[in-house]
């Protein structure tokens, strides 16, 4: 994947996230519903998109953006062979809230999440 390219995060179709709840992620406010997820990939830094799902396939059309959001990135030791992708839940007392976390090869890439 070249970097400074939006790359779709996944395999073979769009990753998508669905939420029933309205979701803060990375600062950026996602109203309860569907959405697809890119990536910018980069040396340093990594940028999360999302965007309003509309039947998406590999390629990008930025008019469905909904949020950009930075990934704090950080290398790995050992490589994650397949792209791997957790929502980790705080086990702070208050409202739901944790980290979404990406890893591939050496690198993995987080922002924060939180319900809304």
């Amino acid at each position: 994947m070249p970097y400074g390219t939006p790359w779709r995060t996944g395999a073979n179709d769009p990753t998508t996230l669905t939420t029933g709840v309205d979701l803060v992620v990375g600062g950026a406010s996602l109203p309860a519903g569907k959405y697809v997820l890119y990536t910018i990939p980069s040396r340093d830094d990594w940028k999360l998109i999302i965007q309003k799902s509309a039947g998406q396939t590999a390629e990008y059309d930025p008019k469905h953006d909904v949020a950009r959001v930075d990934l704090r990135r950080q290398s790995l030791t050992e490589p994650v062979e397949s792209l791997t992708m957790w929502l980790i839940p705080s086990s702070a007392p208050g409202k739901a809230r944790g980290e979404l976390r990406l890893a591939w090869g050496r690198t993995v890439v987080s922002t924060d999440w939180s319900v809304k």
